[in-house]
């Protein structure tokens, strides 16, 4: 009696040996799709970053403490963007150029800008429940003023501290930037600087 083809021995074998088939020809694909839009990636990466930058260098404003919510916020979301890019750009090219380094560094900032958040949070809790917590815990409101004024100082230093870590750092990244950069056929440079250009 002939032996069956173990391949074709059920259609749950056949239609798990298609599954994988499609998969490697998804990721394929993909990897390519990455490839192609590596040059779009960095200039988003890049113009968010710059994004980050000039809401790191205007004035924080002191009170109240709903614009100082709104300014993190913005950062935030300039952080989310050029952490998001950073990593489909490393998914289509090199990493041997400091940009995987340079997503790590954008992702530590993100890092710093969320604990600035969790403290502006805090401050705007205590003095929305300053009654609430003078009744419960029987601090005074000096006391809750410090406690407000501390959280105010804690994120203040950390935005300088980011500040710090942006503006030291600026040579690296321009460095890293420019290498990812010198490879770039014509049309990759056109499609970079567009997108630049639109953001």
């Amino acid at each position: 009696m002939p032996r069956k083809n173990p391949v074709f021995c059920g259609n749950g074998v056949f239609l798990f040996i298609v599954s994988v088939f499609r998969s490697k020809i998804q990721i394929t694909m993909a990897k390519e799709i990455n490839t192609l839009n590596r040059a779009v990636y960095l200039a988003l990466r890049d113009r968010y970053f710059d994004c980050i930058r000039e809401t790191l260098r205007s004035p924080f404003p002191e009170k109240p403490v709903d614009l100082r919510i709104k300014k993190i916020r913005e950062l935030m979301g300039h952080l989310n963007n050029a952490v998001k890019y950073a990593g489909m750009s490393l998914d289509g090219g090199e990493k041997d150029t400091g940009e995987s380094e340079f997503a790590d560094f954008l992702d530590i900032l993100r890092g710093s800008a969320e604990v600035v958040y969790i403290m502006l949070q805090h401050e705007k809790i205590l003095a929305e429940k300053e009654e609430l917590i003078s009744r419960f815990s029987g601090v005074s409101d000096a006391d809750i003023e410090q406690s407000k004024k501390l959280h105010s100082e804690r994120a203040e230093e950390i935005i300088t501290g980011m500040k710090l870590l942006v503006e030291k750092g600026k040579g690296r990244i321009h460095d890293v930037q420019e290498a990812a950069k010198k490879n770039f056929s014509k049309g990759d440079k056109d499609r970079y600087d567009r997108m630049y250009s639109m953001h």
